[in-house]
């Protein structure tokens, strides 16, 4: 439960909407303030293409990007989070990699405004 002192997030992330979201498992929370608070689904739910667990997550220039393992898996932002023609790919593909290290797996990410470095 989301209470529960056992619980550990693997990412957090607030879209351009305003929406913020929140990952353990295969199971994501939503923050919906004008509701009851923190919801909790599975995240197949509201992204039935992404990825079963997540192990970071961003969002930037209306899209949300998802990470597993090694993929990188992009949503619109609009429209009821449709996954973008092409993906997932491999996390190396998409944002590169300092020469001579391998993305085998990411942790965190986070973005900085004004800055298009991840």
């Amino acid at each position: 439960t989301r209470c529960s002192p056992d619980l550990v997030l693997s990412a957090l992330v607030s879209d351009n909407h305003g929406a913020t979201y929140a990952f353990s498992g295969s199971h994501y929370w939503r923050l919906d303030t004008s509701r009851d608070g923190w919801l909790s689904w599975p995240i197949v739910h509201l992204w039935p293409q992404g990825p079963s667990t997540v192990d970071a997550a961003f969002s930037w220039e209306d899209k949300l990007y998802m990470i597993q393992d090694s993929q990188v898996y992009v949503f619109l932002t609009k429209g009821g989070y449709p996954l973008v023609s092409g993906y997932p790919k491999r996390l190396e593909k998409e944002i590169g990699s300092p020469h001579g290290i391998s993305l085998q797996a990411v942790d965190a990410a986070f973005t900085c405004p004004g800055s298009s470095r991840l």
